[in-house]
């Protein structure tokens, strides 16, 4: 699992991580600068692995009608995402942690971009995009130890325009 966003603070702590923006946002056409902060986590099927990975630093972000990407200088590494409709790559280069991989239509109903969201009172709510499942290819490395990966991926884009009390990431 890998968790990419920005908050509109000042400074969140995450995990005992601090993060304090320094980064103004600039938005100048389809491209914008802004800070924002990574994390990762894994289950081995005997343990979670958490955090793999959490890093701050410089976004930048460009697109247009077609395709688009991000890319994060962060303090420990280099953090990049893009694509187009239902065909993307991810790469991820630390010292710890590296992952190269491939995301590509699987099956047509499972490619398709769906929308979702939900307003609760006045402006606060949340909006979505999401991929069902993408099926996916390429290397993990995590240490000394490469894993050559095939399977398949979900993503989701999330907007939030809420109050938001602290969160945790479970799995049942």
């Amino acid at each position: 699992m890998i968790l990419w966003g920005t908050r509109n603070c000042r400074k969140v702590y995450v995990n005992d991580y601090r993060w304090e923006q320094t980064i103004p946002m600039e938005v100048k056409g389809s491209h914008s600068v802004f800070e924002s902060m990574v994390a990762s986590w894994y289950y081995d099927g005997r343990r979670m692995h958490e955090p793999l990975l959490l890093d701050h630093g410089k976004t930048e972000t460009q697109g247009d009608k077609h395709s688009g990407s991000i890319r994060m200088e962060g303090h420990r590494g280099v953090y990049s995402y893009g694509g187009r409709y239902a065909d993307f790559w991810l790469k991820i280069d630390t010292d710890n942690v590296a992952v190269d991989l491939s995301m590509n239509r699987w099956k047509a109903a499972m490619a398709e971009l769906v929308a979702t969201g939900g307003s609760y009172v006045g402006n606060l709510g949340y909006s979505m995009l999401k991929y069902r499942g993408l099926s996916s290819s390429g290397k993990i490395r995590v240490g000394d130890h490469e894993t050559t990966v095939n399977g398949r991926s979900y993503f989701q884009k999330v907007r939030i325009s809420s109050i938001t009390p602290c969160w945790y990431w479970g799995t049942v």
